[in-house]
C-alpha cells in the first residue's frame, strides 16, 4: 500500500508544475490592447519644403508711398528664334529652345502723412533688364509672351497696365502687369530695372529708377 504521506506529496509536487507551466505561459503571451485606448499613428516623412514658392515674391522693394513685388510666374523654352543678334549679321542671339521667364510686377500704393487724397500718379512707367554676367542688354521676349500673360489674365508690359498714357494708383489695390525676357541657363541674375514710377511733383523720393536683383539659378 502506497504511503499516504508520499501521495500528498506527489500531488503537492505535481501542482506546483502546472502552476509553473502556466505562469510562464502567461508570461510569454502578447498583452491584449486596450479598448479604451487610441492608437497614435507614426508620422510618415514629409517631402523636403521647395525653396521658393509661387506665391512668394522673388524681388521686393518697399518705401513710403509704394511697395513694389516681382513674382515669377512660369519658365518655358521658345519655340522660335528670337531675331535678334549683337551687331548686323552676326549670329543670333537667342534661338528656338532658350528658356524665357514670365515675370509679374505688382504695385500697391500706401499711405502717407503728406499725401492728399488716397492716389498715386505713375507718369510713364517703363521697364528694362540687363542679364548680369552675359553680353548685352536682355530682350523681352515677345513671339509667346503676350498670349501667356493674356491666357494669364495680366496685363502685357506697362503700356497693358496703363494703355492711356499716366496712370493712377489707389491705395491698398495693387495693380500689376507682366513682362517675358529670354534668360539663357547660364545666366544667374537678371537685374530689373523700374522708371516713371510715381510723379516727382507729388512725392520727393530719390529711389527712381528702381532695380531689382533677381536670382535665376
Amino acid at each position: 500500500m502506497m504511503n499516504r504521506s508520499r501521495m500528498t506529496y506527489g500531488a503537492a509536487s505535481l501542482l506546483v508544475a502546472l502552476l509553473a507551466v502556466t505562469g510562464c505561459s502567461a508570461g510569454s503571451a502578447d498583452p491584449q490592447p486596450d479598448p479604451t485606448t487610441t492608437a497614435i499613428a507614426t508620422p510618415e516623412a514629409e517631402e523636403p519644403a521647395a525653396t521658393t514658392s509661387p506665391n512668394e515674391p522673388v524681388a521686393r522693394a518697399s518705401f513710403s508711398f509704394a511697395t513694389y513685388a516681382i513674382y515669377e510666374v512660369e519658365r518655358y523654352e521658345t519655340k522660335q528664334n528670337c531675331g535678334c543678334a549683337l551687331e548686323d549679321g552676326g549670329p543670333e542671339m537667342f534661338p528656338a529652345g532658350t528658356q524665357a521667364i514670365l515675370y509679374r510686377v505688382v504695385i500697391t500704393g500706401k499711405s502717407m502723412g503728406l499725401q492728399e487724397g488716397n492716389t498715386w500718379t505713375v507718369p510713364d512707367l517703363n521697364v528694362t533688364a540687363d542679364l548680369l554676367g552675359y553680353e548685352g542688354l536682355a530682350v523681352v521676349e515677345e513671339h509667346e509672351g503676350p498670349e501667356r500673360a493674356r491666357s494669364a489674365g495680366l496685363a502685357w508690359l506697362p503700356e497693358g497696365l496703363f494703355p492711356d498714357g499716366p496712370g493712377t494708383i489707389v491705395n491698398d489695390s495693387p495693380v500689376s502687369f507682366t513682362v517675358a525676357y529670354y534668360v539663357p541657363e547660364t545666366v544667374q541674375t537678371l537685374r530689373m530695372t523700374l522708371t516713371g514710377v510715381y510723379d516727382a511733383a507729388e512725392v520727393d523720393w530719390p529711389a527712381d529708377p528702381l532695380d531689382f536683383d533677381i536670382p535665376v539659378m
